[in-house]
């Protein structure tokens, strides 16, 4: 006879590789992303507001021996500062579709063993309402044979019970179920999604090569300032004020070397990417490898219900050439089992079939 836990076994299989995923809908997802965006990119506008505009000038300085003093107000404006701001508002778009990236491939990661698993839940249901149906056939069948005193009522009671113990499982399902909110409405081939994670991270790099482009900014400057000047003197003689225009100019000595270096940092992050152990290639190639290693289980799972289901079927043949009260009662409790491990065995099958499924279309595309 099986074992009550072998019921159990494969939905512990999955449960046991699932990782925790919030309970977030679609809509919620798609609103996060959409909040960064709009912080990211606010902030960046402001940046570059800043950056438009000139800055106001005063100065004041000793004009002679006689204690004269030059005053000077204008603006001034650091031609870099158009180059910065392209830069600036370059950096918020990538790191809102990176954030928007990141998002959609963790959801698609994250989602690959729930996926299985609800869907998994989902055809239960149907095999629940499917044996309950049988087990009221032969309830029925039963209250026939207790009419013509041919079954005691201990047999009807017992029979009853089996259909307790579907409403109980029915309900745990359901409640599963409810737990398990996805953001996606479908899978997508592994293939597909190493091609997102590189896109991910060629785009993660060139954030990075945007990051030292504009820090490369501040190596130079070439600023043009206009306005007025006004020599004031301490003998109460003030001349007219006069306009001037100009040129302030500067350049770090360091900027060579240190490029240099900001340049090499750059390939050392896009190799630390690639290294990274939490990176989406590995976590991908992780869900892979257990999606493959549950497959192996429902086989061997398969095969475990496959006999225990031939050695029930051959205990129900042999007790029915026999018409004594004891050996009918056993047969009809050997048949309400029968169905209890039919649910097993066509979940299991479906659950299998449904992998092979998804291997064909690449998603259990073997790990190289």
């Amino acid at each position: 006879m099986i074992s009550k836990n072998i019921f159990f076994k494969l939905l512990t299989a999955i449960v046991a590789v699932s990782p925790s995923l919030p309970s977030l809908a679609k809509e919620e997802f798609e609103d996060e992303t959409l909040a960064f965006c709009r912080y990211i990119k606010t902030e960046a506008e402001g940046k570059a507001l800043k950056l438009l505009a000139p800055e106001a000038i005063a100065r004041s300085f000793p004009g002679g021996d006689n204690g004269e003093v030059v005053a000077l107000i204008g603006l001034s404006k650091d031609l870099g500062d158009f180059r910065k701001r392209s830069i600036i508002l370059k950096i918020a778009r990538q790191e809102c579709s990176i954030y928007e990236q990141s998002i959609e491939l963790r959801n698609q990661v994250d989602s690959l063993l729930p996926f299985v698993e609800r869907d998994g839940l989902s055809n239960k249901l149907k095999l629940l309402a499917k044996a309950k149906g049988k087990i009221d056939e032969e309830i029925n069948k039963i209250k026939e044979r207790i009419q013509a005193q041919n079954e005691t009522i201990i047999t009807l009671y017992e029979a009853q019970s089996y259909v307790k113990r579907l409403v109980t499982q029915e309900r745990e399902t359901k409640l599963a179920m409810e737990k398990t909110l996805l953001p996606i409405d479908k899978l997508e081939p592994i293939s597909t999604l190493r091609f997102k994670a590189e896109t991910l991270l060629n785009a993660e790099v060139a954030l990075q090569k945007l990051l030292t482009d504009l820090q490369k900014q501040d190596d130079w400057g070439f600023a043009l300032v206009a306005g007025i000047n006004q020599r004031i003197s301490i003998n109460d003689k003030i001349d007219s004020p006069n306009l001037f225009i100009g040129v302030n100019a500067r350049y770090n000595l360091a900027s060579l070397p240190a490029n240099q270096t900001l340049d090499q940092a750059n390939k050392y992050y896009a190799e630390w990417k690639r290294l990274d152990s939490t990176s989406f290639d590995n976590r991908i190639s992780q869900a892979q490898d257990e999606l493959i290693s549950l497959e192996k289980q429902t086989k061997l799972i398969q095969a475990e219900l496959l006999k225990e289901s031939e050695e029930l079927q051959g205990t129900i043949d042999k007790l029915t050439q026999y018409d004594a009260s004891d050996a009918v009662r056993f047969t009809t409790k050997l048949r309400l089992d029968a169905v209890l491990l039919g649910i097993e065995l066509e979940q299991n099958s479906y659950l299998s079939q449904q992998l092979k499924e998804l291997k064909i279309n690449d998603v259990l595309e073997p790990v190289k």
